[in-house]
């Protein structure tokens, strides 16, 4: 984007309103404290009908559905996805565990990334720099598969999209503002375990640890888009300068070479010319011949 603050669009791959907007949320917060400005993509008030597998993209580049209208209105929010995808600089996706990968709203969403690949590899289309991506995987736990199929899936797709997935943060156990247990006071703790107690307090200090990570997070991963964002300015303005160099190398070249063809010409001339000679004297006029004496005056010469 042309704002000097870099741009971070936020996904949140659940088809509920809940941890991981809470989540995305957290780390958006520092994230624009630490300068980026930021775009949502929520899956929860948003529709990406699935990929047909129809094969049109691999030919025109673009999806059959993108655009595509019911009763007047757009069928999904492709094109706005599409749009976002786009002009941002870095990429953050906040999703839920569904059996170690992930929900059917977010697959959907991602398999719509079948265009950028038809325009890589089939159509031969240069890819551009890959920008960077983190994925924040929020489950309840418990689940013994752990959650390399979502990790691997969400990677492959986010690389042909443009994407390089640099991290993936696990925040399994965090849970939305509300959802942990406050331990009540000793005057209300009547029936309640000391276990149970200590579980409760174990669950608020990972809780408040879940969210220092996040903001943590948040603002780190601005701070490095800023980083890339000054080093490409730099990398321009070099080029600029180095450019001028070129162009000023150039206009010097050609002075010299006016100047070693005006000074070739001058010497081809010299050497063509005949040497300079010093003028012979001229000869002295030739004396008058005496008068003959014997000749009358008025007498024919």
């Amino acid at each position: 984007m042309s704002s000097d603050k870099p741009d971070i669009l936020f996904i949140s791959g659940s088809p509920r309103s809940h941890a991981c907007e809470a989540l995305a949320a957290l780390i958006e917060q520092a994230a624009v404290a630490a300068g980026a400005q930021t775009q949502r993509f929520f899956l929860s008030n948003k529709h990406i009908d699935p990929c047909m597998g129809c094969g049109a993209c691999s030919k025109t580049g673009v999806c059959v559905l993108a655009g595509s209208s019911r009763g007047g209105r757009p069928q999904d929010d492709y094109l706005e996805l599409h749009e976002l995808i786009e002009r941002t600089d870095g990429l953050v996706i906040v999703a839920p565990l569904y059996f170690a990968g992930p929900p059917a709203q977010f697959k959907a969403l991602l398999d719509r990334f079948q265009p950028y690949w038809a325009k890589r590899y089939v159509q031969g289309e240069d890819p551009a720099p890959k920008r960077p991506a983190q994925l924040f995987i929020v489950g309840a736990g418990g689940d013994a598969h752990g959650h390399a199929p979502l990790s691997g899936i969400a990677k492959s797709a986010l690389a042909v999209a443009g994407f390089n997935l640099e991290k993936v943060l696990n925040f399994v156990g965090f849970k939305a503002k509300g959802d942990t247990p406050a331990v009540p006071p000793e005057d209300q703790r009547d029936g309640i375990s000391l276990g149970r107690i200590a579980q409760m307090r174990r669950a608020l200090v990972a809780q408040r640890d879940f969210e220092q990570r996040a903001l943590d997070a948040g603002g780190a991963f601005a701070r490095y888009l800023l980083k890339v964002r000054e080093k490409d300015q730099l990398q321009k303005e070099l080029q600029l300068v180095e450019a001028e160099l070129e162009a000023f190398k150039a206009d010097a070249d050609a002075d010299e070479g006016v100047d070693e063809g005006a000074n070739a010409a001058q010497a081809a001339g010299e050497v063509g010319a005949p040497a300079d000679t010093e003028s012979a004297p001229e000869a002295p006029e030739a004396p008058e011949a005496p008068m003959d004496p014997t000749a009358p005056e008025d007498s024919a010469t």
